[in-house]
């Protein structure tokens, strides 16, 4: 006489579900973000353009943040005429920079890369104006 064990269709779709979930876990391994490429110094003529280098990786993507003389950038990214541009990157982009008395884009720059698991902080780098 053969033994024959029954599986309810039941245990079978929970197992499945357990497989299914335990593989995307190791897939979407979350970690802090880090500074991949960090900006440079610049020396840039006025009313020229001017790109200031942050790209970060984490998992989740880490939002960007830019301080100039270690105040807060007002950036836009949905606007490009907006002054400094946040690039999708994480990039600070100028188009036109400018030396007017009391709003000089001139400064040590540094971004900050965030994600709920942590914040990198990139090195700093100085915008000279000639």
């Amino acid at each position: 006489m053969s033994r024959r064990r029954h599986i309810e269709p039941s245990s079978l779709l929970i197992w499945a579900l357990f497989l299914l979930m335990e593989g995307s876990k190791s897939r979407s391994m979350e970690f802090a973000p880090q500074i991949l490429d960090h900006p440079s110094n610049l020396v840039v003529r006025k009313d020229q353009p001017a790109t200031m280098n942050c790209r970060a990786a984490g998992n989740p993507a880490p939002t960007i943040e830019w301080y100039r003389n270690g105040k807060s950038v007002k950036t836009s990214i949905d606007d490009a005429t907006s002054q400094p541009t946040l690039l999708p990157d994480g990039s600070l982009f100028f188009l036109r920079l400018s030396q007017e008395k009391g709003k000089s884009d001139e400064g040590v720059y540094h971004c900050l890369a965030r994600n709920h698991l942590g914040t990198a902080m990139s090195k700093n780098a100085s915008l000279y104006l000639e």
